[in-house]
């Protein structure tokens, strides 16, 4: 399947007929609708997908776009857990796409488009995953130093305390809470900066593409 001279979603290509996202299976969602993001499939996802992002339903939001090429096939892969581990690769599943391209590159043309709720929809989705992510990171990093303070307070605390059974339970208590504590430090201070990171530059990459098909004559917000 192709289409010439427009700039297309793979997915749509693929599956043009697609009917909106109801009450299916987990594993449908994912086969036919190409849900990527926040399935009960991934181990990654919240608990409750309603309270974490505002939305109860699972999302595809990791496009493949492409144009002058034939779209052979398109699937949600890397859905199946780490042998070993029982963890996902991702919090994301990942798209696969099998292209075709033409053996004679034609002359680009200027009468398609990419529509405007494309770049408009992405925009929307990366401010809110990013709030998301902000407050996550944030809650996280409270809970480091939170765990910092309960730490201090019990080793304090056992030079004021003669009985061995409330010094164990302090220290047992002290310990718990600080690898607690620096687990969820590591996870909102590192891994968040990363994700954070890569979502800013994948919101470069897309107000690039807008500012490149806007010069080249395509029709885009």
């Amino acid at each position: 399947m192709t289409q010439h001279g427009l700039v297309w979603d793979t997915w749509n290509v693929v599956h043009p007929d697609t009917p909106p996202l109801v009450a299916e299976s987990e594993q449908e969602q994912v086969d036919l609708f190409g849900v990527t993001c926040d399935s009960k499939l991934n181990i990654f996802s919240p608990k409750d997908v309603a309270k974490a992002t505002g939305d109860p339903n699972p999302k595809r939001i990791d496009y493949v776009f492409t144009s002058e090429a034939t779209v052979e096939n398109v699937e949600v892969t890397c859905t199946e857990l780490i042998p070993h581990l029982g963890l996902n690769y991702s919090d994301h599943f990942a798209v696969s796409v099998t292209l075709q391209l033409p053996q004679v590159i034609p002359t680009p043309k200027q009468n398609g488009h990419i529509p405007q709720d494309i770049f408009n929809n992405i925009r929307e989705i990366i401010f809110a995953y990013t709030l998301r992510e902000q407050k996550g990171n944030a809650l996280r990093c409270c809970h480091f130093f939170l765990s910092l303070a309960v730490c201090t307070s019990m080793l304090t605390g056992m030079w004021f305390v003669e009985q061995k059974g409330s010094i164990f339970v302090m220290m047992f208590f002290s310990t718990m809470c600080s690898w607690c504590g620096v687990l969820d430090g590591v996870i909102g201070y590192v891994w968040g900066r990363w994700e954070l990171r890569s979502l800013k530059e994948f919101q470069s990459e897309m107000d690039l593409a807008r500012r490149v098909y806007a010069q080249e004559g395509f029709q885009v917000a």
